[in-house]
């Protein structure tokens, strides 16, 4: 018998002993973000946990206030890409000392009670497409993973955030695995179109049930492919502590609460779906699931209450114009570093706007930063980033980062086209000193 919990999110724990991108106590994203439904998960039961898997970087999916709780002789499971060492290091410092990198395509013994395979990033051809694909280009971070219990070989698919929209790298990877559950992301939640202030909500709405409807179509071409028996939603709770009115208006209703999107997407794909809260249970006894539903409609919709953004104070000491020259010169030694391409950036520049005073064009096509001093900038292929001084000083100063700033949806863009290049984007998380 094998048993499966969902807490919040990503969060899944099965058997009691095995957890994957744990998020429970903490807020992340410099606290924009809450774990939704608020968990009141006991901290006792995680002294249980064994092996713990982080799927990849982004804090939803390693919160330190949660893993602080388990014992130091955990064993962490991370899928083998360079950027994922930034979890060991800090993981370190806390005092965890067993770490294991897996490799793609692989099943790996990792107990008496489980194999675990890691899936690479399907989500790499998914909402917005203009991407150049090149083999040094550099490959996305998501990953999922399979668990294959020992007591009866059977192969549980846990997505995490990984929407499955390219079903041939999965298939190139474990597509002779018969699986027996899958755990899907169902909505999947980012800063677009949220944060891009050039659209009026009638616009931001229609963008985002597009997206959602897109997301369930690879998700029901995904399913007829590898014919679970079960489907679970997961990786897509959270509440969100700026911008709440706006959010609460673009996600609602079917494809933001999970039992109500159950209910769509089994009546769709005619494939048992089971929603999961924090105090229910599935068991498998390797051959019928059965749940134990304990969650209340309280339980399932408590929100977090008063949680503040926490942004840092940045070091005004240097000149703003001379953090500029310096990341804009380490940007551009990192993009030949990581092996990015400027030519696939199709000419994209980023327009700074901090201040009437305090404006720059990136453009690293022509390898140029300019102060803007009153000029007019054409708005062909410009994405432009609106914020405070001290906030993008921090960015600089790596005291934030911009990727998970655009995650907290603390900044405001616009871009014209309303296009996204995924290559360009990409390369703005080394514009930093």
């Amino acid at each position: 018998m094998n048993n499966f919990k969902v807490i919040t999110n990503a969060t899944t724990i099965i058997n009691d002993n095995l957890i994957i991108d744990p998020w429970i106590y903490g807020d992340v994203y410099y606290s924009a973000w809450s774990p939704y439904p608020d968990p009141k998960y006991s901290r006792k039961k995680l002294k249980k946990i064994k092996y713990c898997f982080i799927s990849h970087i982004h804090p939803d999916h390693w919160d330190i206030e949660t893993i602080k709780v388990f014992n130091k002789n955990v064993k962490f499971f991370i899928p083998d890409l360079i950027y994922n060492r930034i979890i060991e290091k800090r993981l370190r410092a806390e005092g965890f000392k067993n770490f294991n990198y897996l490799k793609f395509g692989k099943l790996y013994k990792v107990s008496s009670e489980y194999k675990f395979g890691v899936v690479p990033a399907l989500n790499q051809d998914g909402q917005e497409k203009i991407r150049h694909y090149k083999k040094d280009n550099p490959p996305g971070i998501d990953a999922s993973l399979i668990v294959q219990t020992q007591n009866d070989k059977k192969n549980h698919l846990i997505l995490t955030d990984n929407t499955p929209y390219n079903y041939n790298i999965y298939q190139k990877n474990f597509g002779n695995l018969k699986i027996t559950s899958c755990f899907f992301p169902y909505n999947g939640i980012d800063d677009y179109p949220l944060c891009y202030d050039n659209l009026s909500i009638k616009q931001k709405k229609t963008i985002t049930k597009k997206r959602c409807l897109n997301r369930e179509k690879a998700l029901l071409k995904f399913f007829k492919k590898i014919k679970p028996e079960v489907i679970i939603p997961h990786s897509s709770d959270f509440s969100l502590n700026v911008r709440k009115k706006e959010f609460s208006i673009l996600h609602s209703g079917e494809f933001m609460e999970k039992d109500l999107y159950s209910e769509r997407i089994e009546k769709i794909s005619k494939i048992r779906c089971i929603p999961l809260y924090e105090d229910d249970i599935l068991y498998y006894d390797g051959k019928i699931f059965h749940e134990q539903i304990s969650s209340s409609k309280k339980s399932r919709t408590r929100l977090r209450q008063n949680v503040k953004v926490i942004i840092p104070k940045a070091d005004f000491k240097s000149k703003l114009s001379d953090l500029m020259d310096q990341s804009f010169k380490n940007y551009i030694f990192r993009l030949k570093k990581y092996n990015f391409k400027i030519k696939y950036f199709d000419n994209w520049k980023l327009f700074i706007n901090l201040s009437s005073k305090e404006k720059y064009l990136v453009n690293p096509s022509k390898n140029e930063l300019k102060k803007i001093n009153g000029e007019n900038i054409s708005k062909k292929n410009l994405l432009i980033l609106k914020t405070s001084e001290n906030l993008f000083r921090c960015i600089l100063q790596r005291k934030l980062h911009i990727n998970n700033c655009g995650g907290a949806c603390i900044l405001s863009w616009k871009r014209y086209p309303n296009k996204f290049n995924k290559d360009f984007n990409e390369s703005l998380n080394f514009f930093h000193l």
